[in-house]
């Protein structure tokens, strides 16, 4: 018997379901790391549950969401979408990787919509497994990265907006007068000098005080 060109789709279907699904039950648990300094340097942990569903955490900040993972795709595409107010908010797609069991590399788009092909640049993150059966402790007093957020959350929330208006445009001052001289010529920023990346580490640091 000879197999026909839609046996040949029916298995490579059945296998990239089987791939999809073997990846799916590795990514199952808690993962946390770092983020570069050009996405403002803080740690997230993401926890990866049955049924696509997950929590993202991020500086004392839980946040549901949920997941899709397309195995056919090399690399591995991941595609997390966030939940606002019960429904499905904007994707956020990655590529990954294992490296081993207990390493999963991820890489998301920085400053393009292109997913990225390759596992390099400021959107690459490597996530290390924490141990089965431990507990995420989202306190914010223990995911605090900055001293800083102490003193901003007992702010009310037009101070608040005030602070963040009257600091980050000292910020982007500072960055137009390191760059006024023949800037009509620079390329666009790549947001990795320092002041842009205090800029950064600023919006994220008032949006973590902010989300719901």
């Amino acid at each position: 018997a000879t197999c026909t060109e839609g046996d040949i789709a029916n298995l490579k279907a059945l296998r990239d379901a089987c791939n999809t699904l073997a990846i799916e039950r590795k990514l199952l648990g808690s993962w946390k790391g770092t983020v570069t300094e050009q996405l403002g340097g803080y740690s997230q942990v993401m926890q990866f549950e049955e049924g696509h569903k997950m929590h993202v955490m991020v500086m004392g900040q839980s946040q549901e969401a949920s997941y899709m993972v397309d195995g056919a795709k090399d690399p591995i595409l991941l595609n997390i979408h966030l939940a606002i107010d019960g429904n499905q908010g904007p994707n956020v797609p990655y590529i990954i990787r294992f490296t081993d069991d207990c390493t999963l590399e991820m890489c998301c788009p920085y400053l393009t919509p292109e997913i990225p092909t390759k596992f390099e640049g400021p959107g690459l993150v490597t996530m290390k497994k924490l141990p089965d059966g431990e507990k995420v402790d989202v306190d914010e007093n223990k995911w605090i990265d900055s001293p800083e957020l102490e003193e901003i959350k007992k702010l009310d929330e037009r101070t608040k907006v005030l602070r963040y208006m009257r600091e980050f445009s000292d910020v982007l001052v500072k960055a137009k007068d390191q760059t006024d001289d023949g800037d009509d010529d620079l390329p666009p920023s790549t947001g990795t000098t320092e002041e842009e990346i205090r800029a950064n580490k600023q919006v994220l640091k008032m949006m973590s005080v902010n989300v719901k």
